[in-house]
C-alpha cells in the first residue's frame, strides 16, 4: 500500500478538496499525485475512501513553511464559498506564498450581475446567498494576487453564454438557490417552475466561469484547448534567456553518479551522467571540464541509446559568477558567453565545486588544433589526433591538472 503523501513531500496541493473531485482533476491535469486540504471531516473521510491523500485543515490557517516542495496550488470553485472577501484575499495570498510556480483558480463568473439584471435576467449561481457568500470578481482576484506580490496573471474565460436561451440563465424573479436540473448538465432553467424569460442575444461577452493562472515562478503558462473545454491543457513558455524550468531537477540528478567525458565519433564531446548524455558547448568548455572529469571510452551505439539531458553550458544567477553544473555541483567559470540565466534559489541548491580555468583550457585547445593540422598535413590517411597521441584526452587532462589541481569531481 502506498504511504500517505505528506505536507513536506507534496508538489501539487489542492485547497478545498471536498470529497476529492477537484483533487482527482488536478492530478490528471498536472500528471502527478497531489495532496488535498479540506475543512469538513466527513468530506475528508469520503475522499480518503476514494484512495486520495486529503488532510483535514482550514485553508485560511495554513503555514507555507509546512509545504516546502509545493510548485502548484489549485483552488477549484472554492473561493466563492468563503465567508467574506477578506477571507478570499487571505486564501489567495497564502496560495501564492505556498506555490513556487503556479496558482490555478477556477471561479464562477459574477461579472455580469448588473448588466443581466437590466434585462430582467440572472445566472442561477449568482443568487446563492447562503452558499456563494464571497462573490469575488476578476479585478478583485487580480488585486489580491498583486497584493501578494504576484503580477503575472493569465485569465482564461470558460463556457461562453451567447443568449438568454441558455439553461444557465434564469428570469430575475426566480427563487434563490436554484441548482442544476441534471447533475450532468449545467442547466437550471425550468419554465414551469421559474416562469417565462425574455430571449435576447447578448451584446457583450458573458461567460460561465473563469480560470486564473497566477504565475509565482519561472516560465509563462499558455492555455491550449485540450480534450475537454472544462479543463484546457496548460503548456509552458519559458522566459527568454532563462534555463528551462525542468533543468534544476535534471542537473541535480547528476549527483547520483560519477560523470565522465566522452568524445563521440563525430568529434563532439558529451558528459555522461545519471544515465543521460549532455552535449558540451563550446569546445573550449570540454577542455576545461578535463580539469575535473575523467575521460571514458563508451561505444557509440550505447551512447545513442541514452536519453539526452540538459546541455553543459554557461549559467548565471544574479550577483553570482558564471558557472556550469556537472555531477550535481556548480563549477565557477569566467570568460564564456552566458547562454542561460537561472534564479538565485535554484543556484543555491547546487553545492560548490572546483572552479575551472578557462584560459588554460583555451591554450590547450589551440595546442590540440595545431597538432591536428600538422598531423593532417603530414599524412592524408590520418583521421586527426582526437582520442589519441600526445594531444589526446588523457594527455589534455594530465596537462590541465599540471597546475596542481587534484583529479575527480569536487
Amino acid at each position: 500500500m502506498t504511504s500517505p503523501l505528506t505536507r513536506s513531500e507534496a508538489v501539487l496541493l489542492d485547497l478545498g478538496s471536498g470529497v476529492g473531485a477537484s483533487l482527482i482533476d488536478a492530478q490528471g491535469r498536472f500528471g502527478m499525485r497531489g495532496l488535498g486540504i479540506e475543512r469538513d471531516p466527513e468530506r475528508v473521510e469520503r475522499a480518503r475512501a476514494r484512495g486520495l491523500d486529503v488532510e483535514q485543515g482550514d485553508i485560511l490557517e495554513l503555514d507555507p513553511a509546512d509545504f516546502p516542495a509545493v510548485e502548484y496550488v489549485t483552488l477549484d470553485n472554492v473561493l466563492e464559498h468563503l465567508p467574506t472577501l477578506d477571507d478570499v484575499a487571505t486564501a489567495v495570498g497564502l496560495a501564492c506564498r505556498i506555490a513556487s510556480r503556479l496558482v490555478v483558480i477556477r471561479h464562477p463568473s459574477f461579472e455580469d450581475v448588473e448588466a443581466l439584471a437590466a434585462l430582467d435576467l440572472k445566472l442561477y449561481w449568482t443568487d446563492w446567498p447562503r452558499s456563494h457568500t464571497a462573490p469575488a470578481r476578476l479585478h478583485e482576484l487580480v488585486r489580491y494576487a498583486n497584493e501578494a506580490g504576484v503580477h503575472r496573471v493569465v485569465i482564461q474565460p470558460e463556457v461562453p453564454i451567447r443568449s438568454s436561451a441558455s439553461g444557465m440563465v434564469l428570469p430575475i424573479g426566480a427563487p434563490p438557490d436554484q441548482t442544476r436540473l441534471d447533475p450532468a448538465f449545467n442547466e437550471a432553467y425550468d419554465e414551469a417552475r421559474h416562469g417565462p424569460k425574455p430571449i435576447v442575444e447578448f451584446d457583450r461577452p458573458v461567460f460561465a466561469s473563469f480560470e486564473l493562472l497566477l504565475v509565482t515562478g519561472e516560465g509563462t503558462p499558455e492555455v491550449v484547448t485540450g480534450q475537454t473545454i472544462e479543463r484546457p491543457e496548460l503548456r509552458w513558455r519559458e522566459i527568454p534567456g532563462h534555463a528551462p524550468s525542468a533543468w534544476p531537477a535534471e542537473l541535480a540528478a547528476g549527483a547520483t553518479g560519477t560523470p565522465v567525458l566522452v568524445e563521440r565519433a563525430d568529434g563532439h564531446t558529451v558528459v555522461v551522467e545519471a544515465g543521460t548524455t549532455r552535449m558540451v558547448n563550446p569546445p573550449v568548455l570540454a577542455i576545461a571540464l578535463a580539469q575535473v572529469l575523467d575521460h571514458a571510452d563508451i561505444p557509440e551505439d550505447e551512447l545513442r541509446s541514452l536519453p539526452k539531458g540538459p546541455a553543459v553550458t554557461a549559467l548565471k544567477a544574479t550577483g553570482e559568477p558564471a558557472f556550469v553544473v556537472v555531477g550535481g555541483r556548480r563549477h565557477a567559470i569566467g570568460g564564456l558567453p552566458i547562454t542561460r540565466h537561472i534564479d538565485a534559489d535554484r543556484y543555491a541548491q547546487f553545492p560548490e565545486g572546483q572552479g575551472l580555468d578557462l584560459l588554460r583550457a583555451a591554450s590547450l585547445l589551440q595546442d590540440r588544433r595545431r597538432a591536428a593540422t600538422a598531423a593532417s598535413a603530414a599524412s592524408s590517411d590520418s583521421a586527426g589526433t582526437a582520442g589519441g597521441g600526445s594531444t589526446g584526452w588523457r594527455d589534455i587532462r594530465r596537462r590541465a591538472l599540471r597546475r596542481g589541481a587534484a583529479g575527480g569531481t569536487r
